[in-house]
């Protein structure tokens, strides 16, 4: 009997149903099989959580990466290394943990290559001043925590919002450490809030428009639909840069005995200043 000579098929494999494709392209995208159209076809809720975070982890490599291959080596440059370092590694945790929805790499080279090169359009791979940089992300990524506490209410089990908020912390850490001084007189201030709507659109494209309450320096009560827009509207209605701005439960009660809701509800959905804190 005539023996055939086995031929050698070359290609991509799909990871979840094995058939084999000539461009890996394809391969990432197989929809076969139920097990592929689970990890490749990711739609609903599971799809707008996995593809918020992937575009936000996006911006977190972004400036975290570039900053561990400074030459410098003084005691500043070595706490933001580690800064850096932390949030690169916190990115690594969320990932473990966002394979809980299931997602293949076809979903998560959708999210973050059109992240990296909407990022490279703002700031190109150019010196780039960083507490500019870190101004837009601090920002960003507290709204993306709002944006998903919905979601965790729903699906507890995906939940990662320790992670964001540790990642919001560190980012809040190095703007400290390029910004000692606390000052908003650095360079490209005016183009923070453009960059910060850029990212935010395409990040968070439903745009929710409830208001927030902020307190600037223990001393203004500032109602806004963001942190960012709180800062602009400090610095424009009063001149002021450079406070602490943190956003308040409005649950929280007020040594005038309101909530936090009731001096919110003062403001008539009017982004503004509303009060002075006592």
């Amino acid at each position: 009997m005539k023996k055939h000579k086995k031929i050698a098929v070359y290609g991509s494999k799909c990871p979840y149903c094995g058939t084999v494709y000539k461009h890996e392209g394809m391969a990432r995208r197989c929809l076969r099989r139920p097990l592929c159209r689970i990890y490749n076809n990711v739609t609903g809720d599971r799809r707008k959580i996995a593809d918020i975070q992937f575009k936000a982890a996006a911006c977190v490599q972004f400036f975290a990466a570039p900053l561990l291959k400074c030459g410098r080596d003084d005691s500043d440059y070595r706490e933001i290394k580690q800064h850096a370092q932390h949030c690169l590694d916190l990115i690594d945790i969320l990932y473990t943990r966002v394979i809980t929805l299931h997602c293949g790499m076809a979903v998560f080279d959708a999210s973050t290559t059109k992240a990296a090169r909407l990022l490279e359009s703002i700031w190109p791979p150019v010196k780039t001043d960083m507490t500019h940089l870190l101004a837009v992300m601090s920002t960003l990524f507290y709204d993306v925590r709002r944006a998903l506490d919905e979601a965790w209410q729903h699906y507890p089990a995906w939940a990662t919002d320790d992670v964001w908020a540790e990642i919001e912390e560190e980012t809040d850490a190095l703007f400290d450490l390029f910004n000692p001084e606390g000052t908003e007189d650095y360079p490209h201030i005016d183009k923070v809030m453009p960059a910060y709507d850029i990212l935010r659109e395409f990040i968070l494209p439903e745009r929710k428009t409830d208001m927030r309450l902020y307190l600037a320096g223990e001393r203004f009560w500032i109602a806004a639909p963001t942190k960012a827009e709180a800062r602009e509207i400090l610095r424009t209605e009063t001149g002021l840069v450079g406070l602490a701005m943190k956003g308040i439960d409005l649950g929280e009660k007020l040594e005038d005995g309101r909530t936090a809701g009731e001096l919110l509800a003062t403001a008539n959905g009017m982004p503004k200043i509303v009060a002075r804190a006592a």
